[in-house]
């Protein structure tokens, strides 16, 4: 994981963990309080991009709050807030490397 990347995270999840598994730079990213977002579990490697990749999507109380951090932080929105009827609300956005991610809330 870039260190780049690995502040950006670092300082818009505060409560994340980062503990670094060499030799292959993996990263493991836990949650320490088990909030927002929820007990979150994540990997993160160096390596190539593949032309699909799957986004991550983390609950948080409030998307323009978490979004406008995003945005100090160097980070990008793509698609912003928006309503899923009944159900609550996702963003999509880029971390400082151009990594997609997304945040939702619920209603």
């Amino acid at each position: 994981m870039d260190e780049k990347a690995k502040q950006f995270y670092a300082e818009l999840f505060p409560n994340w963990r980062f503990q670094s598994m060499p030799p292959n730079q993996f990263w493991e990213i836990t949650d320490q309080d088990g909030h927002y977002p929820h007990a979150v579990y994540l990997a993160m490697m160096k390596g190539p991009r593949t032309p699909a990749q799957p986004t991550n999507y983390f609950t948080v109380p409030d998307i323009d709050v978490y979004a406008d951090r995003a945005v100090s932080l160097g980070g990008e929105v793509v698609v912003p807030k928006t309503p899923v009827p009944g159900k609550g609300y996702y963003s999509e956005l880029r971390d400082v490397l151009g990594n997609p991610f997304g945040f939702w809330q619920d209603e």
